[in-house]
């Protein structure tokens, strides 16, 4: 549960949840493929703006698993953007 400002209600989440600190990436950016240009700029410009991001062409490499990679990013990312 996130409160009105933005902040995690620990009481609420239950004893495993993770404080915004603990996450590696600030944003997961999901998309389709024929988007792919359009989110890499919104990438750039999020990074540049101090946001950390998980973008898969800045984290998948040649002989990546990329299911693996994916599941990481997501499990290391505060939120997901669709």
């Amino acid at each position: 549960m996130i409160e009105l400002d933005g902040t995690p209600n620990k009481s609420k989440l239950g004893a495993n949840a993770m404080s915004s600190t603990e996450f590696q990436y600030d944003v997961f950016l999901s998309h389709s493929g024929a988007d792919k240009d359009v989110v890499r700029e919104i990438a750039n410009r999020l990074k540049s703006d101090g946001v950390r991001v998980w973008f898969d062409e800045w984290e998948i490499r040649p002989g990546d698993s990329i299911r693996a990679k994916i599941e990481d990013g997501l499990e290391h990312s505060r939120v997901l953007v669709l």
